[in-house]
């Protein structure tokens, strides 16, 4: 299992938006796109390559209610997967939506200063912690409709 410090590292559990059987998604701290998201696995392994089939199982699940919710959501062009695991090890992807023009929520305008390339992860959207809050709010209630 994943430890607590790890988890509270990204803001667990303030910024949950679901768990799943295997993993945990939660609004990322860095907005580098508008709905920038963290998928975490629970199982506390260092490398992909270590997760069990279980999880891997889930994480098809995962992504395809993922991608399906945040293009209902702010009408995503693509999304990005970065599984880099560098400053923290264990098995988490940052999942940038990707954006061909500007996108609004709660009256700010987004922008992807990468696109049509790779993601820019130096340019981050500088959020407060309300509107961060009105973002959780707003895709756990996405995420946990029936």
């Amino acid at each position: 299992m994943i430890s607590a410090e790890v988890l509270k590292k990204f803001g667990y559990p303030e910024t949950v938006i679901k768990e799943y059987p295997h993993w945990w998604l939660l609004v990322a701290p860095v907005q580098h796109t508008l709905g920038t998201v963290l998928l975490i696995a629970k199982e506390g392994v260092q490398s992909l390559g270590e997760l069990s089939e279980a999880s891997f199982v889930d994480l098809a699940i995962v992504t395809q209610e993922l991608e399906m919710r945040l293009r209902e959501t702010f009408q995503v062009d693509r999304f990005n997967y970065l599984w880099l695991m560098m400053a923290t090890r264990e098995v988490h992807a940052a999942v940038i939506p990707r954006y061909a023009g500007e996108r609004e929520f709660q009256h700010r305008t987004f922008t992807d200063p990468g696109w049509p390339k790779k993601p820019n992860v130096d340019f981050t959207h500088t959020v407060s912690q309300e509107f961060s809050a009105q973002l959780i709010g707003r895709l756990r209630n996405v995420f946990n409709a029936e």
